[in-house]
């Protein structure tokens, strides 16, 4: 059985740049991206965290009935005598 679980985990990132009139920064890490783009006096920040998904195997316990194996059953002393006593009378029959 699989249990599906998304952790995110806290990511951070710093930096330090002297920007032109017109720049764009942009910083990368796993699954997060920042964009800062300047344009004079306006800075625009974009951020994008992309999903991610973690499997965490877990071991459940099942239960489960197994039935035993029929046993064999020996045939009854009667019947072994009557067959024998069958092929005596038969064989009888035939030397006759």
């Amino acid at each position: 059985m699989r249990d599906t679980v998304v952790v995110t985990p806290a990511v951070r990132a710093d930096t330090h740049w002297v920007a032109q009139p017109t720049d764009t920064l942009v910083l990368t890490r796993e699954q997060l991206r920042v964009e800062v783009v300047r344009h004079r006096d306006t800075l625009r920040l974009a951020a994008e965290c992309r999903p991610d998904t973690l499997y965490i195997p877990r071991v459940h316990e099942v239960v489960r009935y197994t039935p035993s194996p029929t046993p064999r059953t020996c045939l009854p002393g009667w019947v072994w005598a009557l067959g024998a006593a069958l092929v005596v009378a038969g064989l009888a029959r035939l030397l006759r």
